[in-house]
């Protein structure tokens, strides 16, 4: 998300792979006749995180149910929810290290265009970054790109691909710069193929959830790391 486009000159690019909800933020300017432009960086990033609270929220509503019993399987399981998840997600993250180093040498000298738009974005707002990377991002993209992909899809291998696919390529065309930016839908998606693995294993939305909350929480510590280097 791209709050340049209508508020501050300072981008702040919404790490989550849920793009349509951003397109709504602009109403309630509108509607009260204000102009975003006005407002300071930090009166925004306010705003921002209310708005990803309430649409998160909506989310977190409509299946909350699901939510409820995986809840009660979750905590009685963990442990070997996690034992069962381990290896998949260090496979992704072996695909993602891998591919990135072979986009970096031959084909791509620079980083994917979403993940500069966060790192510059973190550098102004490194709490609000973190906020939508380690708390909203992995809930509300478990439930929109694993747990609603999964009702369309009876085929587990199909619900799979088609998941993790999607999940990388709306990261990278987002932020597309140039046409060998899509070389980026291949690490972008392992996780996301990863993650929907999981679900597909264990049944359990809140196992997918926190292997993405940790995954993503790992990134922003280097980020962090990287950033007082």
């Amino acid at each position: 998300m791209e709050i340049c486009k209508y508020g501050n000159t300072q981008c702040l690019e919404h790490p989550s792979g849920i793009f349509i909800f951003p397109y709504f933020q602009i109403v309630p300017f509108k509607l009260l006749h204000v102009d975003p432009s006005t407002l300071p960086l930090e009166l925004e990033v306010i705003y921002l995180i209310a708005y990803s609270c309430l649409t998160g929220s909506i989310i977190t509503l409509i299946y909350n149910k699901r939510i409820s019993k995986d809840w009660k399987k979750f905590k009685n399981n963990s442990t070997s929810f996690f034992s069962q998840s381990l290896k998949p997600y260090l496979s992704a993250i072996f695909v993602m290290i891998f591919s990135n180093l072979i986009i970096q040498l031959f084909i791509h000298n620079g980083l994917a265009g979403n993940e500069q738009s966060i790192r510059d974005s973190f550098n102004s707002t490194p709490f609000y970054i973190f906020f939508s990377a380690v708390l909203y991002a992995p809930v509300v993209e478990e439930l929109t790109f694993r747990l609603s992909i999964k009702k369309i899809f009876s085929n587990k291998w199909l619900f799979i691909i088609i998941s993790g696919l999607l999940f990388g390529s709306l990261h990278v065309l987002t932020s597309f710069n140039d046409i060998t930016d899509l070389f980026f839908i291949i690490p972008y998606s392992a996780p996301g193929i990863a993650f929907a693995y999981i679900l597909e294993k264990t049944d359990n939305i809140l196992v997918p959830i926190s292997f993405h909350l940790i995954h993503n929480g790992i990134m922003i510590s280097l980020l962090t790391l990287i950033s007082f280097v």
